[in-house]
């Protein structure tokens, strides 16, 4: 018996419960420009070998170009990076300025101070519902120090990065 239908309101309520990270998602447009856009389903998947995964939605801006491409980078954001997160959330133009990116010419673009830093090869998308699952494997990463910009039921925060001496 299939389930029953579930009311879509309370589904994202439900869904808004579940504080995340924030994230930048990007890649390169079909003009080999650097874009990006905000995401926060970015998980690890596996150590060895090394992957990740994102879910970009089936009528995202820039769906097109993350289908098409071999690369895909992700940045970490901290609280203070929370303007770029709200900006590529909103953007009609989704292209970022060279001098956000770490290199401007890398297939998967990094943006400069990010938390930390995954640029990725991709090695699958999996259709799943209104969403492609890309899975990338992980070709270079960063890890700096410092707090994490959080999402949690439609409002920002932040992790607060641990004190010396405190338990994870």
């Amino acid at each position: 018996m299939p389930p029953a239908a579930l009311d879509q309101r309370a589904l994202r309520q439900a869904f808004g419960r579940f504080a995340t990270g924030v994230c930048l998602a990007a890649t390169r447009d079909r003009m080999g420009r650097p874009v990006a856009l905000t995401i926060n389903s970015f998980t690890s998947v596996s150590l060895e070998p090394a992957l990740a995964l994102w879910c970009l939605g089936n009528d995202a801006d820039l769906f097109e170009d993350f289908a098409a491409s071999p690369f895909f980078g992700v940045s970490v954001l901290r609280p203070e990076q929370q303007a770029l997160a709200d900006y590529f959330a909103r953007a009609a133009d989704h292209a970022i300025a060279a001098d956000l990116m770490v290199d401007a010419a890398a297939p998967a673009p990094i943006f400069r101070a990010a938390l930390a830093s995954f640029s990725c090869a991709v090695v699958a998308r999996y259709p799943a519902g209104d969403h492609v699952i890309l899975v990338g494997e992980i070709q270079s990463v960063h890890a700096g120090d410092g707090d994490a910009l959080t999402y949690f039921q439609s409002r920002y925060g932040l992790a607060p990065a641990p004190t010396l001496g405190s338990s994870p």
